[in-house]
């Protein structure tokens, strides 16, 4: 099944409402989602119930903002903050998979290796396609995961109705749950359009 787990809705800077962003996802074949708005997860009701409707599996998750970079945190209940040491512990401690979002570009003020090295055994997985991010960035945080042993999922970054699918990562998985340990098992592969 694919699953596109990193998009936006009009909750933060995307601007379509997180049904339409469910639907958009139904239409273009994929079988869940997870809208990851930034620093809120004021949409999650409403993508799950749409999700609820449309027999897609929505997973409750936020991109988060920190000073070192985006973190992708799926399965949460509520929102962590603090620093990202702080942040990453939250997201476990709520039965999460915390992710680092395109993790390689310019836009990073440390070099992805030096972040690893700082939060070893925090991260669960690198976003390694990111259709919203230029071809080159995406195959160096390919080679970075490769390197780091840690499993890569992709995502559409969508901000639009039209983009959601345009990355996905596929898994076998039926629930939630499945999304989650087929993630921090690595069982998992991306794809583009």
């Amino acid at each position: 099944m694919k699953f596109d787990i990193h998009m936006h809705t009009l909750h933060s800077d995307g601007i379509a409402s997180p049904a339409d962003i469910v639907k958009a996802a139904k239409d273009a074949g994929l079988g869940g989602v997870a809208i990851t708005d930034h620093d809120t997860m004021d949409g999650v009701e409403e993508a799950v119930a749409a999700g609820k409707k449309l027999g897609m599996i929505v997973i409750p998750a936020a991109e988060i903002t920190t000073d070192i970079g985006d973190i992708l945190a799926y399965g949460i209940k509520e929102l962590p903050d603090g620093t990202p040491l702080q942040i990453l512990n939250a997201i476990h401690e709520q039965g999460g998979v915390a992710a680092i979002a395109h993790p390689c570009g310019p836009w990073l003020p440390l070099r992805f290796v030096d972040m690893l090295k700082l939060f070893a055994g925090k991260i669960d997985a690198l976003e390694t396609y990111n259709a919203s991010t230029p071809m080159a960035y995406n195959v160096e945080a390919m080679r970075v995961a490769k390197k780091a042993g840690l499993p890569g999922i992709a995502g559409s970054d969508a901000h639009l109705p039209e983009q959601v699918g345009a990355a996905f990562t596929e898994m076998d998985a039926k629930s939630v749950e499945d999304v989650l340990s087929a993630i921090k098992a690595g069982k998992v592969k991306i794809g583009w359009r």
